[in-house]
């Protein structure tokens, strides 16, 4: 890992010879780990080759702190299923989204959907453009691309997060990951369970 300016952001670079063992068992180790509060990908755009990126998706997907995935540069293939399976993405004015010319890896299939639509998803996907920061910001697919220092908007982002309790943020990521296969109903009721919980970890 990275360091961080802050203990409770934990900074997990994908880089060659810049992270310290398999992403996934890192995630793991750090999803128990009581201090940190947020997580940040970095290094999507020259990922280790010997890191299983795709393998790490369902554990971004279950970590118990917000994931924010910075990307810079062209990220592709399972690095990019890595970022869209992130709860945030930053993006910075020279970012480019690559699906390349392979079926979809990494669970993009199932995240362009959720984040810009079917149709749009299968316009990305058959035609596979090579999609600029601009317009992947007004597609939903990065959350931003801060117009002034990345990594300024990155600490004002990882701010915001801190400010949010533990509990709160780990119930939230919950609740928005359930509600997407349930109807309103079930994700009402489960809202009040979580809520519950919530209120008792006050």
């Amino acid at each position: 890992m990275t360091a961080s300016p802050s203990p409770a952001v934990a900074v997990v670079d994908l880089a060659p010879g810049a992270h310290d063992g398999d992403p996934t068992a890192v995630l793991h180790r750090l999803a128990s780990d009581p201090v940190v509060r947020v997580v940040v990908l970095r290094g999507l755009a020259d990922p280790d080759p010997a890191a299983d990126l795709g393998a790490a998706v369902p554990a971004v997907a279950h970590q118990p702190q917000p994931v924010v995935a910075v990307l810079e540069g062209v990220v592709r293939g399972a690095a990019l299923g890595l970022a869209l399976a992130a709860d945030l993405r930053l993006g910075a004015a020279g970012a480019r989204l690559d699906l390349g010319d392979r079926p979809p890896v990494a669970g993009t299939s199932w995240t362009l959907p959720r984040l810009v639509g079917h149709a749009t998803a299968l316009e990305l996907l058959l035609r596979r453009p090579v999609v600029d920061a601009e317009r992947a910001a007004s597609l939903g697919l990065l959350t931003a691309v801060p117009p002034a220092e990345l990594e300024a908007a990155l600490a004002a982002c990882c701010d915001d997060l801190l400010r949010l309790p533990v509990h709160v943020a780990t119930a939230t990521r919950r609740a928005v990951a359930w509600s997407a296969t349930q109807d309103l109903v079930s994700s009402l009721d489960h809202e009040a369970r979580l809520a519950a919980v919530a209120d008792q970890a006050r």
